[in-house]
């Protein structure tokens, strides 16, 4: 269920939000200085009310909301605005992340006018969802906490007039992800930056002009168009553009609520999108030709920017990345391609990206694995040491070694000197350790699930919590998916766990359900390798390469997907794909084709 998907550059304390990690979003969000209640509050309470959201964690999504005076979700004799009123109003909707496969979520609570407050929650993945926050003339602010990050929520109610959603991302001395909501008379922007960094605002509209206050301080200028809204924005020294659009928000959209009976808990089956495949993928498009010619290696997306390694192979000993816009554009260098005579051995073998700096694993000295990280932005490289010595055959391709969940750094290691999981935190400093004195055999790919740390071994798929500490839970024990068998790659969302397991002669790819219970085949077993798992929707993508050739193999290797909900499956064919990793931001796949990025749009 990984969006993504979601992952940002930082914004610096220097020039940008300037905001302190003590300020509490209850702060940055509530600015009006107006009573709670009154007249025009009382008028707006009730209705349906839309929103949109950014958060750490490169977390975006949107939200609809339907508040009822009295009787609760299901009246339906007072949705309309009231004149009066004062006193709790029942809140229930359903909320949508950028993060794959997730699916809406609900969340129900109260509204109290005579305050002003605002509270909703729900769970998802097992753990809490809240929002706290205030009300006020027809405007939802405050902050939005779950599992996998929190920020600012921002909602209007539609009675208002033409409301309009906007999602996007912003550039310049820093990026990040933009929110907006437009009424023909009122707007609200919400910022997210990669360091943790948020802030929001009202705004006043002036035919296509619309001019946000952003707090602690800042502003921010844009144009409305036909389903855009773009313009430029300057906190504390640093400035850029930003741009978002309607369009961007309808992979974030939940299904509607009704406006006349509330959010329909009762729905069933039929409220959703049907498993499956519903429609088929986008044609496939180039996003960038690396000028190298070189084929591209390890990918992530994050803070609207492809970060890649360029593939050059191992024993040439060369090391290099950099990042593109998703749309193909600003294309920069993060770490330049090395010396072989000074640096030698220093293939990449995963990347990711950590508030300001991106992190690889390299191989050095032909047996060990070295965590390094640089400036996002371009930089000299830091050598955090030798994470642990000896490296397993599959850190060319696609299966993750290196995650991480926005504050703390997770590496898998497994070689001729023993096996190890470790931590480390955002300065590149180990925090701790999980190795074979634990009970540790052969740890291969990894996942970061809510408050646990999901990897497979050689005695089966198991669970840890982060903290790396406590024991573990085995979930699927070897011997029902292969006794040879070794966990590459890992995905979940909220129904089921998927895996993928490689024996000698064939790939394997699982699900596990959430609720336990026997495991069952997704796909048939492939003659080949399966490497860079993702889910995005409904559906699995992945790249499949047929048997022979080791890992770099016979060149027909392809991007496929397969319905998640499917049992023996035969994958679709999407088109040719390097047999590395496979990222999406919550719409879009993207991956290496040859030396280009391409991606593609799921369908369904």
């Amino acid at each position: 269920m990984r969006l993504s998907t979601l992952r940002l550059a930082s914004l610096r304390a220097a020039t940008l939000f300037a905001i302190a990690s003590s300020l509490s979003l209850g702060t940055v969000m509530c600015s009006s200085s107006s009573s709670p209640g009154g007249a025009e509050p009382a008028n707006l309470a009730d209705g349906t009310f839309r929103g949109v959201f950014t958060g750490t964690n490169d977390l975006a999504g949107t939200a609809e909301l339907v508040v009822a005076a009295g009787g609760g979700a299901g009246s339906t004799a007072s949705l309309r605005p009231r004149a009066g009123g004062a006193g709790p109003y029942t809140v229930s909707g359903r909320l949508a992340l950028n993060v794959a496969g997730l699916g809406p979520i609900d969340v129900t609570g109260t509204l109290d006018l005579a305050t002003g407050a605002v509270a909703f929650s729900g769970t998802v993945l097992g753990a809490p969802v809240s929002f706290s926050g205030r009300y006020e003339g027809g405007v939802i602010r405050g902050e939005l906490v779950t599992p996998l990050g929190r920020g600012p929520l921002a909602l209007t109610n539609e009675e208002l007039g033409g409301v309009r959603v906007h999602c996007g991302t912003f550039e310049g001395s820093a990026r990040g992800r933009v929110g907006a909501i437009v009424t023909g008379t009122r707007a609200a922007a919400v910022f997210a930056s990669a360091d943790g960094r948020v802030a929001g605002g009202e705004g006043t509209i002036d035919g296509p002009l619309v001019t946000f206050t952003l707090e602690p301080e800042g502003s921010a200028t844009g144009t409305l168009g036909a389903g855009q809204l773009t313009g430029s924005w300057s906190f504390a020294g640093g400035s850029g553009a930003f741009a978002a659009t309607e369009s961007a928000c309808s992979a974030l959209t939940p299904p509607a609520v009704d406006a006349d009976a509330g959010a329909d808990a009762d729905a069933g089956a039929d409220a959703g999108p049907t498993p499956g495949d519903a429609g088929p993928p986008g044609a496939p498009e180039t996003v960038y030709t690396l000028p190298s010619g070189v084929d591209v290696g390890h990918l992530t997306v994050a803070g609207g920017r492809v970060v890649y390694s360029v593939g050059h192979p191992y024993f040439t000993q060369k090391r290099e990345l950099a990042a593109v816009g998703v749309d193909g554009t600003a294309p920069a260098t993060i770490v330049p391609v090395n010396d072989p005579q000074t640096t030698p051995l220093r293939a990449v073998a995963g990347v990711t990206v950590l508030g300001a700096r991106v992190y690889w694993l390299a191989a050095g000295g032909g047996s060990e694995l070295s965590l390094w990280s640089a400036p996002d932005a371009g930089g000299a490289p830091s050598d955090h040491g030798v994470v642990h010595g000896g490296l397993a055959d599959d850190y060319i391709a696609g299966v993750p070694l290196l995650v991480n969940d926005g504050a703390s750094l997770f590496v898998s290691a497994y070689g001729s000197s023993g096996s190890a999981i470790r931590s480390f935190d955002g300065s590149g400093a180990s925090i701790a350790t999980f190795s074979d004195e634990d009970e540790l055999v052969g740890p291969h790919g990894i996942l970061l699930d809510g408050a646990n740390l999901l990897f497979g071994d050689f005695t089966g798929l198991r669970q840890i919590a982060k903290t790396l500490a406590g024991g573990t839970t085995t979930l699927v024990p070897k011997a029902s998916y292969g006794q040879f068998d070794t966990v590459t790659n890992i995905v979940a969302d909220a129904d089921a766990i998927y895996f993928a397991s490689r024996e000698t002669s064939a790939a394997k790819l699982w699900r596990r359900p959430r609720s336990g219970g026997a495991i069952e085949p997704v796909i048939a077993a492939y003659p080949g390798l399966l490497r860079g798992l993702t889910l995005v929707g409904q559906h699995l993508y992945f790249v499949l390469r047929p048997a022979g050739g080791g890992q770099q193999g016979p060149a027909a290797s392809n991007l496929v997907r397969v319905a998640k909900s499917a049992t023996n499956a035969t994958p679709t064919t999407v088109g040719p794909a390097n047999l590395h990793d496979v990222a999406t931001d919550g719409t879009w796949v993207y991956y290496g084709a040859g030396a280009q990025i391409r991606r593609v749009r799921d369908g369904s």
